[in-house]
């Protein structure tokens, strides 16, 4: 086989990986057997992954309200072909969500229910994980690109001569020096800075500001302080409520607990509870709720455990 031949076959094998990574096909252990075999795997799927990546920067260009004019679909080349011949000539074009490049990371934390982890990325940049998130790094560049596939993590970046690439499946974000929360939600990221600056597109937040970003609008309105506290909260492992009803503070505290608390009475919803409790230590709100409102907690056969009046 020439060498054409051989670069030609392994950018089809990088191409089918990235197509299968973006579809939810793949097998992510074989993948990165796959990569680790052999250095021109690492680098033909680079190159593959670079130019999803341009794409999602020429995305990221386009003002967030215009909604994207659509691509008329190739008759007969296969999404394969599309990005071996977007590398040859330097045209990105589209062939999915654009989240797949996460692969093209080589670091990874996950974090379980219940679970947290700080991640040092480099020497200006640390990552606090809260519960059941997944994240991906990868360093060098011109600038640090974090993914927050999963979850919610705290991001500290105190090197503001370099900015940070936050990428999350709601679109793209830039990070300057400060401090962050960003919390993925069902369809969209919200990224409260706490100080410093981020933008998307051309809208930039700035401390005490809560950032809403879905895939294609961009919403930016002051965070209220308790919900900057109970940011603050999570990462000493407390679950701070001011005054919140009980079925949004279940919801909340469900996030941290494999078995989970469920109102057994319809009337017990709307109470209103304050206070701050241990995220690992579900006892002690339930203690709580005894002492203040005469609630009692029975577990079902599956560990479910249900509130009701004694």
């Amino acid at each position: 086989m020439d060498d054409h031949a051989a670069g030609t076959e392994l950018t089809d094998g990088a191409a089918a990986w990235l197509v299968a990574l973006d579809a939810g096909t793949a097998d992510r252990a074989a993948f990165e057997r796959w990569r680790d075999a052999d250095v021109r795997h690492a680098v033909a799927f680079a190159e593959v992954a670079a130019t999803w990546r341009t794409l999602d920067g020429v995305r990221a260009l386009r003002p967030l309200q215009q909604p994207a004019q659509p691509m008329p679909a190739p008759r007969r080349a296969s999404r394969r072909m599309v990005l071996r011949g977007a590398i040859g000539t330097g045209i990105a074009v589209a062939t999915g969500g654009g989240f797949a490049y996460s692969a093209y990371a080589r670091d990874r934390a996950e974090t379980g229910v219940g679970e947290r982890r700080m991640i040092r990325i480099d020497d200006g940049l640390t990552v606090d994980l809260n519960t059941d998130s997944i994240l991906y790094w990868r360093t060098g560049g011109d600038r640090p690109t974090l993914w927050l596939d999963r979850g919610e993590a705290a991001i500290d970046c105190r090197n503001g001569a370099t900015p940070i690439d936050l990428r999350t499946p709601s679109g793209h974000l830039k990070l300057g020096g400060g401090s962050f929360n960003a919390r993925l939600g069902a369809s969209e990221c919200a990224l409260t800075v706490l100080d410093g600056s981020a933008a998307a597109g051309d809208r930039t937040a700035h401390g005490g500001e809560r950032l809403s970003l879905t895939a294609d609008t961009a919403r930016i309105e002051p965070d209220d302080d308790a919900a900057i506290e109970r940011m603050r909260g999570w990462r000493q492992g407390v679950l701070v409520l001011e005054g919140d009803r009980l079925d949004h503070a279940l919801a909340e505290y469900n996030r941290y607990l494999r078995h989970k608390i469920a109102i057994g009475e319809p009337k017990l919803a709307g109470l209103r509870l304050g206070g701050r409790f241990s995220t690992s230590d579900v006892g002690e709100f339930l203690s709580a709720m005894h002492a203040s409102f005469g609630i009692v907690a029975r577990r079902d056969a599956d560990g479910t455990i249900l509130l009701v009046t004694a």
